[in-house]
This record gives C-alpha cells, structure tokens and sequence, in this order.
C-alpha cells in the first residue's frame, strides 16, 4: 500500500528564491539596455550578444514560472564561469563546471565586465540569503534524553551492560539542569518484561508500538515499520523509529555501535569535552572525506541536495542539477535534535514519506532484497559492490535521500558551489591510525563490522547483531 502524506506540518518557503531571481532580470535587462544606448546601430557582434543576453533572460524567466530554481541557479553559474574563465578565481572551481551545461557565448569587453558584475552582485546575495536562511538562536538548554533502539531477539548481557555504561559516562559529560534520561526502544518481549523497572538503573523500557501510534497522527510509516519487521528487516525498520523518537521527543540518539572505550583501544574518553546543546541545536555525524560532488537542487520553493537518482542517472545525465562540492560525509548512526517537532528532524520526516512513495526508491529496494537473499557471501565481497551499486535502502531512506535533503537546513554556502556545515552542528568523527571512529565530544568509539550483518539474511535477528 502506497504511503499517504497526512498533516505533516508544511515548511518555510524559501521566499527570497523568486525576488533573487526577479532582480537579476532585471540588472540583465539594464545591461542590454546600455549596450543598445552605447551602439546605435548595434554591430552584428553586439546585436549577437543582445540575443545571447536576452534568452538568456526569457530562460530564466520561464524556470521561475516552474518554481525550477536549480535549473535557473545553474544557468546563472555556467554564465559566472565563462565570466571568470582563464582567470585565478576560476581554477578554484575547476571540476565543479565540467557537470554544467556548455552554453554558446561570444561576448568580450565592456559587455564581459558587466556581466560578470551582475553575476557576482547575484552571487554575493544568494550566498548571504542562503546562509541567513539556515540560521537558528537559541539559549535555552536542549532535551536530554539519549535514545537506543534494539529489535528482534534480545542482545546478550555484556551488550547491554557495555551500552549501559556507556550512557551512564554520557550523563557525567552531558552540562544540563536536571538528569539525562535514557531510553531504550525494543519490541524484544524479554526486554519488554522489564519495562516497569530500569534496566541496569539505567534504561527506561518502551514499546516502539508508542512511537508508531504517534507517527499515525502525521504520516503513514507505521505500515513500513511492521513491514519490515515481519520480514527481519530491522535495520531498515530502525532507520524509521530513531526519526520518529527525535521527532516525537527530541534528544540524543546513539546506534549500539556506539560504546565508551570499554575495549582498550588507548582512546581516554575521559579527556572529553563537555556537551552542551541548546533547544535549536541539530547536530550530525560529519566524517572529513575526500572532496565529493552531490547535487543540490531548489525544488517547490525548497533548498535541498537530493541523493534519490541513482549513480547510472548521474553518470548517464549530468544536466539535471547543479552539482555542489562537499568535503564531508554525514551518516545517521548519531543524530541529535534539542527540542521536540524541530523544523529539521520535521523535514527529515517529511522526505521521509516522499522517498517511500518514490518509485526508484522501490525498485531500488526490491533489488537489494533480491540480492541479499540470494546470495551467501560474506561481508565486503561481491555482495558488498553489488548493494553499493543500488544503494542500501537504509542509506536511501536516511542518509542517502533524507538526511542531505534537510541538510539545507545547515548548509552554508562557503563560495558559488562549495558547501559546509557549521561547526556547531555536527559531531565530529576522527580517525585514529589503527582506523577506528572516535567522537571525542562524547567520548565514543564505534565497534566495527557489525552493521553489515543486516545484508547477510541469516543475520538479520537483531538490528545490530551478532555481538
């Protein structure tokens, strides 16, 4: 049964989009209007030109008609480049307008400069509208909760004892007025039997059946969830509930990968920093990687960078976006929200249910399935290209199609098309020279090699499983 979007609360407008654009016509009209007054007659050179500049308007026009805000963004972009081309400014960029749409220009001399200065006049005040518009204050201090999920058959106890201890060291870190809660969502009947007492002294219990009847006053994921948990898809299933406790709760959530250095790895987390969120902070996982390009779309009066074409799509047809440079990768095994129905873990949600109704979302799913259930080899062999090649469905639901998507939220534009998230709202992952993760903030390593079980069908007891 197809998803239905229900009342999901509507977002902002980016309405500085279309008066932007409005004003740049504008200074374009000018410009062919001083030429004309300059060259009575025009030369055929010129009167060329004056046809360049004028589609080139009409063009812009007509995608902000559509609300086609990218198509329009690129337009201007490619005509920046020519601007700068050969110049020291343009070998910044270099790379960034091989994915644009090659233009046919010949324009020279005073018409070059001040083209060039309407451009930058644009560039300059996307830039700062841009980044206004992903701004948010706050001093109040942020929920303290940190949330874990844990599905199908129970973990065993040194699991749960490590995770325990784990929160517990959380807590001593964590500047808050009052006590950190912790919950631990489960539909383990193990786990649920406890739900009256705190596990360890530590972990209140809850039924996910809590968080699904919440999720049923403003999306349908509640049939996705027991969907996929009827198949053993906890992973997936999981993908789904940490949204929903940030959404419904806000807090902190952790996958159980997540431990303190309980494991002798020389990583003192005890030398950490302290943490303290505000009620607008939004924070995510950011691993520094080598430079990738993504493409960043401005879609129904909405800034987003859209991961949903497959990689055959982008390789196959560069002209659908414009492409945007990120020196980072985000993942969705931590998250934090400081307040409950934030506007970016709203938008996450909200994706959320436009991914599942997405047809390259589905079929997309149906071939990991059929590859995971066909095949018996093991962890980063052939199966491991194969589901790379058509995405992971909990990369597509959360990090691949939705986490970016919000992401405008937080992304600052540091030049024309580079991108940055500000530092206050990510956890930083750092690398040590053995290769583990560490969150120094938080004093957390990551257990390797587990989450991969989910593509291994024999595996698929528990969301993190086997420990």
């Amino acid at each position: 049964m197809p998803l239905q979007r229900l009342d999901l609360p509507s977002i902002e407008s980016n309405y500085w989009l279309k008066p932007l654009f409005e004003m740049l016509c504008v200074r374009l009209q000018q410009v062919i209007d001083d030429v004309v007054a300059d060259q009575l007659p025009p030369s055929p050179k010129t009167s060329r030109c004056i046809a360049v500049l004028q589609r080139f308007i009409e063009i812009i026009q007509a995608y902000q008609r559509k609300n086609n805000f990218s198509n329009a963004y690129l337009l201007v972009c490619q005509v920046y480049f020519y601007c700068i081309k050969d110049t020291d400014e343009h070998k910044k960029y270099r790379g960034g307008d091989a994915c644009m749409i090659k233009i046919d220009l010949d324009l020279s001399g005073p018409i070059k400069d001040q083209l060039l200065l309407v451009c930058n006049i644009f560039m300059s005040q996307f830039q700062k509208n841009f980044n206004q518009s992903v701004q948010q204050l706050s001093s109040e201090d942020g929920v303290a909760i940190i949330h874990r999920v844990w599905l199908g058959s129970s973990p065993d106890e040194e699991c749960l004892i490590r995770v325990a201890n784990t929160n517990r060291n959380l807590e001593r870190h964590w500047r808050v007025k009052g006590r950190v809660a912790h919950i631990l969502w489960t539909n383990a009947p193990t786990l649920l039997a406890q739900k009256h007492s705190k596990l360890y002294g530590v972990f209140e219990i809850k039924d996910i059946n809590e968080l699904m009847v919440l999720a049923d006053k403003v999306c349908d994921l509640n049939t996705r969830v027991r969907s996929y948990i009827l198949w053993k898809q906890y992973s997936y299933a999981c993908d789904i509930l940490r949204i929903l406790a940030l959404y419904f709760y806000g807090g902190l959530y952790l996958d159980f990968t997540w431990v303190s250095d309980f494991i002798g790895t020389g990583f003192d987390a005890t030398k950490n920093d302290v943490f303290s969120p505000k009620k607008s902070t939004d924070k995510i996982y950011k691993e520094l990687s080598s430079e990738r390009i993504i493409p960043f779309h401005f879609q129904h009066d909405k800034v987003t960078n859209d991961h949903l074409l497959t990689h055959e799509l982008i390789s196959r047809d560069k002209r659908s976006s414009a492409f945007m440079h990120v020196n980072h990768f985000v993942d969705n095994n931590i998250l934090y929200s400081g307040a409950q129905e934030s506007p970016f873990i709203r938008e996450i949600l909200e994706n959320m249910v436009d991914t599942y109704e997405n047809d390259k979302t589905q079929n997309s799913y149906g071939k990991i399935l059929k590859l995971t259930h066909q095949s018996k080899l093991p962890h980063k062999t052939l199966i491991h290209k194969q589901l790379r090649k058509h995405f992971i469905p909990g990369r597509v639901i959360t990090c691949a199609g939705i986490l970016p998507a919000a992401l405008r939220r937080m992304y600052f534009l540091a030049s024309v098309i580079h991108l940055r998230i500000p530092d206050d709202n990510v956890f930083f992952v750092a690398t040590d020279k053995e290769g583990n993760r560490l969150i120094r903030q938080l004093g957390l390593f990551k257990l390797q090699g587990l989450s991969w079980a989910k593509v291994d069908s024999k595996k698929q007891g528990s969301v993190e499983a086997p420990f």
